[in-house]
């Protein structure tokens, strides 16, 4: 048995180089058996590799011979695992992975800049986007996936549950470092299939820890959700031995969701898969298979994304919520209740909270978190309904759970912490925009005049938008001052639609609009000034969303025939008999008008026409079948 017990450490950034060369010196006690070695490690290596070769240790004492000792150091920024010999002294394997700790909460440092960007990231992203048949094929099928919503089933595996079944086994996340966010927000993946259909298109397949069709098509769906509403691209590749992608892969067999981590150490940990490296290095730490999934942070190669005992489907909302859960965990986002602003919306009931769970409640601080110096939420604000937030049950003490408690009370009107969370919000996508979409195209994105300066007099714009045909455009302010009016007299925004239906009246102040869906595939969004007075303006988002259903107007169906008279047998009521019609030629549907006029009509029967035994339910008393004789024979006089 090996024991490493940490002294101390120094890390010592040699140089920017394009390779990203780092030199972390550690020194270290190696135990083995009774024997204890005082060694100092001097690692060279990048984000993702330790270069062996120019790598040196250094330990004392020199007796006895070690063949091979297994050893784990921990730096401020990394972790290193592999194996060593002792007299003579050398590192036989090395590997490097960013460290493991507790992350910040949707926060994150500085996004990708292709200014500060290193040459290598900004070469090696082409090389990895491979077009062989297999890639050319697969990106027909992913093109022809939705990301439309699907219906929010409540499985047992929903993301929350799972969440907190993960944080039970202690999983837990990095802090990214500016070279650790994904260029120019392009993620390459790939994935590991059982040997079904999609096995062409994987990294290599193995039964025990492969994805199905169905798996692989939930994830697809998660990462078309993410694509329609930011600039962030995923791009399925037959990947490059260290360049960064992101590999997808079960702890577990799929068929029957037996754990196969056992397996994943003892066969797959440690080998080059395909030439890729040592794909599986960091699930030696995996634990026990549970109900749920796990991801680790940032760019790397490859970096991982495991499915644990879970069968998914991409029919469920929820299914795919937990991989756009997971997804964005690789993308560099934490927890929202651990936001420094927290206190503000949430009061925490640290009573109702088990003890040892403590800290997955604290907010992001670098007292308690080193990688919380980086901690930046982009202004974004505190969103109760982030895919990112716990539900208000987590790690809930059993009495607090009998007595009706919560972990967490929200402090203003609005903020929901007990429904599912599993659709992101547009706080989710705005924090991704401004993580990675900073510096990309805004070629869905109009603005007034000068914005975010002031915009000048007398203007008179027009933005026409269009979308393909099938589709409508959903438009959103995310900034508006214009000079306030009570009735919009001076400046002001408007939007039409193409049919000419105004979607947005003449718009002023600083209350941004309310969403906005076209009813056709154009709109034109009007702007104005007058002549004083100037203000920021506006600043609007456009995307193309799925068509709305028309409306349909109810139609009657036909009048049916009479029924029999009746009275209700009251003995003196005048019997009546009625039709019916209904509203189905078509039902009323999608907002459409229903029918107008009455379902029902009623006429008098008259009596002589009234046969009794055919009308059982028209009943007069003796009196009132004198009347009724008397005036049959009067009808018929005349």
């Amino acid at each position: 048995m090996v024991q490493v017990q940490s002294l101390g450490f120094l890390l010592l950034i040699i140089g920017n180089f394009v390779v990203h060369s780092l030199t972390t010196t550690i020194k270290q006690r190696v135990v083995v058996g009774r024997k204890k070695f005082q060694c100092t490690f001097v690692l060279k290596h990048t984000n993702t590799e330790v270069n062996v070769k120019t790598s040196k240790l250094t330990c004392s004492p020199k007796k006895p011979k070690i063949k091979s000792v297994d050893v784990d150091l921990v730096s401020d920024d990394f972790l290193f695992s592999g194996k060593i010999k002792l007299n003579p002294t050398g590192i036989i394997s090395m590997y490097v992975f960013p460290l493991s700790t507790t992350m910040a909460p949707t926060t994150r440092s500085t996004p990708w800049n292709p200014e500060t960007t290193t040459e290598e990231q900004a070469t090696t992203m082409h090389t990895n986007q491979t077009s062989g048949p297999e890639e050319v094929e697969f990106k027909e099928v992913y093109s022809a996936a939705s990301s439309v919503l699907r219906p929010k089933y409540r499985h047992y595996c929903g993301i929350d549950p799972i969440e907190e079944n993960m944080r039970r086994k202690d999983k837990s996340y990095t802090s990214m470092s500016q070279d650790q966010f994904w260029a120019n927000g392009v993620i390459p993946w790939s994935f590991v299939s059982t040997g079904d259909d999609f096995a062409k298109y994987a990294v290599h397949t193995d039964a025990n820890v492969g994805l199905t069709k169905a798996d692989v098509e939930t994830v697809i769906a998660a990462m078309k959700q993410i694509e329609d509403r930011t600039c962030i691209k995923f791009n399925m590749v037959k990947p490059v031995k260290g360049q960064p992608w992101l590999f997808i892969a079960r702890d577990n067999k799929a068929s029957d969701l037996s754990c196969q981590i056992p397996y994943v150490i003892s066969d797959l940990v440690g080998k080059d898969i395909n030439g890729v490296g040592d794909i599986y290095a960091r699930l030696r730490w995996a634990g026990d298979c549970f109900p749920g999934a796990y991801a680790w942070y940032g760019s790397s190669s490859p970096q991982n994304f495991v499915i644990s005992k879970v069968t998914l489907s991409n029919q469920y909302q929820g299914h795919i919520g937990l991989i756009v859960h997971e997804i964005l965990h690789n993308q560099g986002l934490g927890h929202t209740q651990k936001r420094q602003d927290a206190s503000q919306y949430i009061d925490i009931q640290w009573n109702n909270i088990q003890p040892a769970s403590h800290p997955q409640y604290e907010a992001c601080i670098t007292a308690k978190d080193p990688s919380c110096s980086r901690y930046n939420d982009y202004g974004t604000p505190y969103d109760c309904s982030s895919i990112m937030h716990y539900q208000d049950t987590f790690f809930i003490t059993d009495a607090a759970r009998r007595s009706g408690g919560k972990t967490m009370i929200p402090k203003k009107a609005g903020c929901d912490l007990s429904s599912s969370k599993s659709s992101l919000t547009n706080t989710d996508i705005e924090i991704l925009k401004k993580m990675y979409c900073a510096n990309s195209p805004q070629e869905k994105v109009i603005m007034s005049p000068n914005h975010p300066a002031n915009y000048p007099d007398n203007q008179d714009k027009e933005y026409p938008i269009s979308v393909e045909d099938g589709f409508v455009i959903g438009l959103s302010f995310t900034e508006f001052k214009l000079e306030p009016h009570s009735s919009c007299g001076y400046d002001w925004v408007q939007v039409v639609d193409g049919d000419g239906t105004v979607l947005l009246d003449k718009s002023c102040g600083d209350t941004k609009p309310a969403r906005i869906t076209s009813r056709t595939k154009s709109l034109t969004v009007k702007f104005h000034s007058d002549s004083s007075q100037n203000f920021a303006g506006f600043r609007a988002e456009y995307e193309q969303v799925g068509s709305t259903p028309t409306p349909v107007n109810g139609g009657w169906s036909d009048w049916s025939g009479f029924s029999a008279c009746s009275n209700g047998k009251d003995g003196k009521s005048v019997c009546k008999k009625k039709k019916v019609r209904y509203c189905n030629k078509p039902s009323a549907a999608n907002g459409g008008k229903p029918c107008e006029g009455a379902a029902e009509m009623f006429e008098d029967c008259v009596p002589a026409w009234t046969v009794p035994a055919k009308n059982l339910d028209c009943v007069f008393n003796r009196r009132m079948v004198s009347m009724v004789s008397t005036l049959q024979v009067q009808f018929l006089m005349y």
